[in-house]
């Protein structure tokens, strides 16, 4: 099922600039480009988003994300704390944008493809959830989440009674939370190159 011409589909990366476990996490240079990027570089790639913003508290993260293409809302402090949920970043977002699907892309799934992106949505539309969240062989994995403005104000979550789930094979699914992350990741992925 495709979406009508009157649905806006709203991508949303949330970017802060603090992160305890690795500096600066969200522009760390991964394969010689910032992390971001390759969030931001899926997403312009995407058929069925309309529009694509990068939540930040950081100058430079917006710097960054418009030089890739990407529109920028500038996030408040109290939503980019460590404890900081992502639903607030996405609710503060839609103060300023108007959306009738929301789609959550979190930097640190840099392999995630622009085909999981638009097969994810299809699936939401198709089966009509309140929510869909992107799940691997061991679960949730943090890449793709996606539901409406009502549902995720009625729930203040991506978490709710109906769901559905969009699998991904474990070599698009690695989530990079530690520096060992960044070296498994460019290792899979130099390792795939010389299949090739």
């Amino acid at each position: 099922m495709q979406k009508t011409q009157e649905q806006i589909i709203l991508g949303i990366i949330p970017a802060r600039w603090g992160s305890k476990r690795v500096p600066h996490k969200n522009i760390k240079l991964f394969k010689g480009k910032p992390l971001i990027y390759y969030t931001i570089n899926a997403a312009h790639k995407s058929k069925c988003l309309d529009e694509l913003f990068v939540s930040t508290d950081s100058e430079e993260i917006a710097k960054i994300s418009i030089r890739y293409g990407a529109k920028v809302i500038n996030r408040p402090s109290q939503y980019a704390q460590d404890h900081s949920p992502s639903i607030d970043v996405v609710r503060h977002a839609l103060l300023y944008e108007k959306a009738d699907i929301v789609v959550l892309l979190q930097p640190t799934s840099p392999l995630r493809t622009a085909e999981d992106i638009d097969a994810a949505i299809n699936l939401f539309l198709k089966e009509k959830p309140e929510s869909l969240i992107s799940v691997s062989k061991n679960g949730p994995n943090g890449a793709i989440y996606i539901s409406t403005p009502e549902n995720l104000k009625k729930y203040n979550s991506f978490y709710m009674t109906r769901m559905c789930g969009y699998f991904m094979p474990r070599k698009r699914s690695l989530d990079i939370d530690l520096i060992s992350d960044f070296q498994n990741v460019q290792k899979h992925t130099n390792h795939r190159r010389g299949r090739r």
